[in-house]
């Protein structure tokens, strides 16, 4: 008892140094964040569409609720039909999609629905992406969810960005104003997220993006194997594709912020489906290939623990608060600017008080969710995916 007495003061003071250079640390990288967000914000849009053929990719699995609207939105597209095809891969739905889906779709859309014995497909959704893509021939894959809505102008806008050696192209998501003061405060997490992801990508070090709105060349694709190394893990079909064709140097990725370019999407209905979400996608940060991300991100992490430990000792020890509201109030400065460079184009608006409690319980969040992704079982949309660690591709 002694010798802890003796070591509680050092343990105390690293916490507390950990925590304030952890938050300077944060600063910095948010502030490497904005400048891209500056960048793109004073881009001038394309306006001339080469003419390239595109695939749009859908994968649907148990969506009988939302699929209405996304092929209302889809039979919208304003392309030509000449050079557009709209592949909706079923992915072997048990909700009655199926039938819907035979009864909605028209036109330029086909409907498949996905045999896995026939091929050695990917597991969950990059399996159905993988069958939509073998069973299409657009030079340029453009995919998105079965939950969501797309722009009318959405395939022009992303088209455009395919210059020069771009081989990846990620849009923005507009994340309905759900009901509910917990559910807005999962709006701000996510829409947070896509907006530093966005900045990251200008800078030209892409780490994440959104698979509802993402495309990427048919070649680079093939190049890379397309999801070789990581097919047997429940997501990565969008950062940990973009990371990999990136990571050739052959091509870069862009980022298209334009609100024509917009895929409408809603947040998790409720605290455990956020909770899960979450998981699953922490579950794949340790498959990032790129070391200095994997710093970076390690770096932040245990930013947020020392925070939540800080947060917790200064109820015993109130001598320290004034460093806990100047490491908060550091983090609260720059998640604030941060989401307000994305307003309008990734969101509505937002109440400051969502805000405040949104910032202070984020690391709590994120801690359970990053170890919960590491540890546990991935479990989505009726299948057990296992613990991705645990797992050989």
């Amino acid at each position: 008892m002694e010798l802890y007495s003796s070591f509680y003061p050092i343990i105390e003071l690293i916490v507390f140094v950990a925590a304030f250079s952890g938050a300077i640390f944060y600063a910095l990288f948010m502030e490497y964040i904005l400048v891209g967000i500056k960048r793109l914000r004073v881009q001038k849009h394309p306006v001339l569409v080469p003419a390239r053929t595109v695939s749009v990719i859908v994968p649907v699995r148990n969506e009988f609720e939302n699929i209405s609207e996304l092929i209302n939105s889809l039979s919208e597209i304003d392309y030509p039909d000449d050079l557009l095809e709209i592949v909706i891969v079923d992915d072997e739905s048990t909700d009655g999609s199926s039938e819907l889906l035979s009864n909605l779709i028209s036109g330029k859309m086909k409907i498949m629905r996905i045999h896995r014995e026939s091929g050695n497909y990917s597991v969950g959704k990059k399996g159905a992406i993988e069958y939509g893509i073998e069973h299409s021939s657009g030079e340029i894959i453009l995919v998105t969810d079965a939950d969501c809505k797309v722009s009318k102008s959405w395939v022009k806008s992303i088209v455009t960005r395919f210059r020069g050696n771009t081989g990846v192209v990620s849009g923005p998501l507009f994340i309905e104003t759900p009901s509910g003061f917990i559910r807005n405060i999962f709006l701000l997490e996510q829409a947070g997220i896509l907006i530093a992801a966005a900045g990251l990508i200008e800078n030209g070090t892409p780490v994440t993006c959104s698979g509802a709105n993402l495309a990427y060349l048919r070649k680079a694709f093939q190049e890379v194997e397309g999801y070789q190394g990581f097919n047997n893990v429940a997501s990565g079909d969008d950062d940990l594709l973009m990371q990999k064709i990136h990571s050739t140097g052959i091509y870069r990725v862009a980022y298209a912020w334009d609100t024509n370019a917009l895929v409408h999407t809603k947040t998790a209905g409720s605290s455990a489906e956020f909770l899960k979400q979450r998981s699953r996608w922490a579950s794949k940060i340790l498959l990032y290939k790129n070391r200095l991300t994997l710093i970076v991100l390690s770096l932040i992490f245990l930013f947020m623990v020392s925070f939540t430990l800080m947060t917790t000792w200064v109820i015993v020890k109130p001598e320290f608060l004034m460093i806990l509201i100047a490491a908060y109030l550091l983090k609260m400065n720059y998640d604030y600017r941060v989401l307000l460079a994305g307003k309008r184009l990734f969101f509505k608006d937002f109440k400051f008080l969502l805000f405040l409690a949104g910032s202070f319980i984020h690391p709590f969040y994120l801690i359970f969710s990053t170890i919960s992704g590491q540890l546990t079982s991935v479990k989505w949309k009726g299948r057990d995916f296992g613990n991705p660690h645990s797992k050989k591709s």
